[in-house]
């Protein structure tokens, strides 16, 4: 397991930003609004990996975009490994879940974009039919470790805890 790194300037939320047993480094404080505790090296929680069911609902987060300002994305699970792309068609600028997290075809085999009816392979993100063309969705780096799917830092302006889950506090004197 990664230890958690000590920094002067990140405040620490120690239910949302680390996964339930994880070790604390000696010397944090008793208290989430007085410690600080770096993110993970391998990025935010976004889920618990129980929350990605096969081919089930994708999980919406959001990451800061090249100009700054933040970006939707989701993930999901598809043959067993977790797929992480913008939420974005290729066709058009527009989101693709018809409703919140809700991706894939009547069928569960595609991605589909609720706009003009798309349709992207899930484990390529590559277009297979629709205005979308040669078009692809853009991957997202996602990890999953110890039963949690982490991603990117949120975007600026946004919390850490933004669509994270509310995982147990870990400093049970901290409560």
């Amino acid at each position: 397991m990664a230890p958690i790194r000590r920094s002067s300037s990140a405040p620490c939320r120690p239910w949302p930003c680390c996964p339930p047993c994880r070790p604390w480094t000696s010397g944090c404080a008793t208290t989430p609004e007085t410690c600080k505790v770096s993110v993970h090296s391998w990025g935010r929680p976004l889920c618990r990996s129980a929350d990605l069911p096969e081919r089930g609902a994708a999980h919406r987060f959001e990451l800061p975009g090249a100009d700054g300002r933040p970006q939707a994305a989701f993930v999901l699970r598809v043959e067993g490994e977790l797929r992480a792309y913008l939420n974005r068609c290729a066709h058009q600028p527009t989101e693709l879940d018809w409703n919140p997290g809700q991706f894939w075809d009547a069928e569960g085999r595609e991605l589909i974009c609720s706009l003009h009816g798309a349709a992207y392979e899930p484990r390529s993100g590559r277009c297979l039919g629709g205005p979308c063309g040669r078009g692809r969705l853009q991957p997202v780096a996602v990890h999953e470790q110890d039963g949690w799917v982490y991603g990117p830092a949120p975007a600026a302006g946004g919390s850490a805890d933004d669509n994270a889950p509310s995982a147990p506090n870990p400093l049970p004197h901290a409560r």
